[in-house]
């Protein structure tokens, strides 16, 4: 991903100057840059977009997707990133400026199904609880700049997810027939690595309206619980 090397050059590099040309650089020669960015801004484009930014990661994505936007016709511009790579982005700024965030998971069962290592079920379980709770602790406190997408949601009704999540990126969505689609075909897990996968990552599967499923009533009586809970330990303090 592009992002993070151009974090790491945004920590190391200290002289300005030097920054802003590495920067430029480092995006034009990215090999997703043809089919990303390249496809609406030039090279000397883009060194126009970062002379004039502040070396920060978030406001020098804001202002690169804006003038992205802006050549392509539309309102808003964005990239993709893992949040595995979140404790490094956010030491150069990517949350500073006008970002949005729109967290995308997927059913941890469905990513270790889909992945090429069942051996390492548990670990990768483990990895998609601590990086996505995190992720959402940390950044979906606020409904302006961050919304939840669920992928199998998304693919079930298109049109409707795009209608919630439209608000934050600034957009319209209702202009837009959007046709339902089917999830890629993933080879089933077998019983044994299906209870770890849930075991291990039980509490992301829950935030994230998996297990139990929204609208239960087994998840309506957990949360019921759940809230009384807080509320006598708050009476408690």
């Amino acid at each position: 991903e592009l992002l993070v090397p151009l974090a790491f050059l945004l920590q190391r590099v200290a002289e300005p100057v030097a920054a802003r040309r590495l920067a430029t650089e480092l995006i034009v020669a990215d090999k997703g840059f043809a089919d990303g960015i390249g496809r609406h801004l030039t090279a000397a484009e883009v060194a126009d977009v970062v002379s004039g930014s502040p070396l920060r990661l978030g406001p020098l994505l804001s202002q690169i997707f804006a003038a992205v936007a802006r050549a392509a016709g539309v309102r808003s511009a964005g990239t993709m990133l893992s949040v595995l790579a979140n404790p490094v982005l956010n030491r150069v700024g990517l949350y500073e400026g006008d970002v949005r965030l729109l967290h995308v998971v997927r059913d941890a069962r469905s990513v270790v199904a889909g992945s090429d290592a069942h051996a390492a079920a548990v670990d990768i379980a483990r990895r998609w609880d601590q990086a996505n709770r995190l992720f959402r602790d940390r950044r979906g406190g606020d409904p302006a700049t961050y919304a939840l997408v669920r992928v199998e949601e998304f693919l079930r009704h298109p049109g409707r997810v795009a209608a919630t999540v439209a608000p934050v990126l600034g957009i319209d969505a209702t202009r837009h027939d959007l046709p339902r689609r089917t999830a890629p075909p993933a080879p089933p897990l077998d019983r044994a690595t299906r209870r770890a996968v849930t075991e291990t990552a039980q509490e992301g599967l829950f935030v994230f309206g998996y297990v139990p499923p929204r609208y239960s009533p087994r998840r309506a009586a957990i949360l019921g619980w759940r809230r009384g809970r807080a509320l006598l330990e708050r009476r408690r303090n």
